[in-house]
């Protein structure tokens, strides 16, 4: 079973899986347990028998793990260094964007508001 179908089908774990891929991924500002794992009994049917297994599937790692995917890029080296030219940025970048999304009839013009996971 894939992890859309398991999500539309209202599997809890599938559901808690993404929440969690969902706050490492835009590094929400919570601290996530280590080592968090559950076990599921997964049972099938074959030939009228009820056959049962269990399962255990790691949701989170440790926090070195967790958080060493975010490393630091550009944007972050210039709002070090370089605020004032974060307006530049934004603009060039804005003009990037609406360059590729013209072609489907689209505009961005605010980043912050219009284009997910950047926070200027």
């Amino acid at each position: 079973m894939s992890y859309r179908h398991a999500i539309h089908s209202k599997n809890l774990v599938a559901i808690v899986y993404l929440l969690v891929a969902l706050a490492m991924h835009f590094q929400a500002p919570i601290r996530l347990p280590e080592h968090v794992s559950v076990q599921l009994v997964v049972v099938k049917k074959r030939e009228g028998i009820l056959q049962t297994a269990v399962v255990t599937k790691e949701l989170t790692s440790t926090t070195e793990m967790m958080m060493g995917r975010f490393e630091r890029d550009a944007f972050d080296t210039l709002l070090d260094h370089a605020p004032d030219k974060l307006n530049v940025v934004k603009t060039s970048l804005i003009t990037f964007v609406n360059k590729h999304l013209n072609k489907l009839n689209l505009e961005v013009t605010e980043l912050e508001s219009q284009v997910g996971g950047i926070n200027c």
